[in-house]
């Protein structure tokens, strides 16, 4: 079983280009999912293999975000989203 979630990406092509407001949304999207994917994981006793562009970023264990998942993916893109907020506020 598998699922996929297409999104933009703050990575080149679009870089800078793509709207912080996109990208929070994205956000917000893709942690609707894993929490949903840690449901399913802890409901039926499954494990998830995460894949962003085609390589494995981290894993969904008994409902549970790896360190990969949660401090690398999550927490980083969150850093990234306050700090172009912070420094959008700054710059104004």
């Amino acid at each position: 079983m598998g699922l996929v979630l297409s999104i933009y990406t703050a990575l080149p092509p679009w870089g800078q280009d793509l709207d912080r407001q996109v990208d929070r949304d994205h956000l917000e999207e893709v942690k609707e999912l894993i929490g949903e994917v840690c449901r399913l994981s802890v409901g039926h006793h499954v494990s998830f293999v995460v894949d962003l562009a085609g390589e494995s970023i981290g894993m969904v264990e008994s409902g549970h975000l790896d360190t990969s998942l949660e401090v690398g993916l999550i927490s980083e893109w969150e850093r990234v989203l306050s700090e172009s907020q912070s420094g959008a506020t700054t710059d104004s």
